[in-house]
C-alpha cells in the first residue's frame, strides 16, 4: 500500500479515497459499481490496512562477515520465523548496542561474547537496571563454548561458533515464540 509508505493516508481524507477509487473504477466495471455503492451509503472507502509490525532483530558483532552470516541465514527463513516479517540493525561494540536497544526494543538480540566498549553481561544489566521486568530474548555467540560467556545472563541461549544453521533457525524460532506469548 504505497499511501502506508508515504506517511499514511487517513481514511477521512476525501480526496485520496475519491481518486483511487476513481481510477480503479475506470478500469473495473465491478468496482465502479461497488463505489457507487458505498457513496450511496454515505460511508466511506477504509483506510490503508494496518501492517503488522516487522520483528526487530538487533545483531551485535565485531566481526562484520559473521554478523552478515547470522542475517543472511534469520532473512533466509523469515517467513518461517515471522509472517510479519523480520527487520535487521547490525551493531559493532557493545555501547552503539546498548544505545540501539534503548530507542527500539528488539523482538531478538543476538550477542557476540567479545564485544567492545560494553560485554553482553553489561548491556543486560543496563537493560534490566532501565527496564525492570521487561526482559529481552538474548541469543550469545560463543567462540569458547560459552566459557567467555559471563554468569548472571539469566534467559540467555549460548550458542557455539561456528553455528549450525538448522540450530541458529531453531533458535530464533523459539525466542521469537516466546516474545510473541509475552505479548499475549
Amino acid at each position: 500500500d504505497m499511501s502506508a509508505e508515504r506517511g499514511g493516508v487517513g481514511q477521512n481524507d476525501a480526496i485520496s479515497n475519491d481518486a483511487v477509487m476513481t481510477n480503479v473504477a475506470c478500469r473495473h466495471k465491478e468496482a465502479a459499481v461497488a463505489y457507487a455503492r458505498l457513496a450511496a451509503s454515505g460511508r466511506r472507502a477504509p483506510g490503508p490496512s494496518p501492517r503488522l509490525q516487522a520483528r526487530r532483530v538487533v545483531i551485535a558483532c565485531p566481526e562484520p562477515l559473521l554478523a552478515e552470516s547470522v542475517e543472511r541465514v534469520l532473512r533466509h527463513h523469515a517467513d518461517d520465523l515471522a509472517p510479519e516479517g523480520l527487520e535487521f540493525r547490525r551493531v559493532h561494540d557493545g555501547l552503539t548496542c546498548l544505545q540501539d536497544i534503548q530507542l527500539t526494543r528488539p523482538s531478538l538480540l543476538v550477542l557476540h561474547s567479545r564485544l567492545d566498549r560494553m560485554t553482553p553481561g553489561e548491556i543486560l544489566q543496563a537493560w534490566d537496571a532501565t527496564h525492570p521486568g521487561d526482559s529481552l530474548p538474548v541469543l550469545v555467540l560463543s567462540s569458547m563454548f560459552g566459557r567467555d560467556v559471563p554468569q548472571g545472563m539469566p534467559g540467555a541461549v549460548v550458542m557455539n561458533l561456528p553455528f549450525d544453521n538448522a540450530e541458529l533457525v531453531a533458535v530464533v524460532a523459539r525466542a521469537l515464540e516466546s516474545e510473541r506469548a509475552g505479548e499475549a
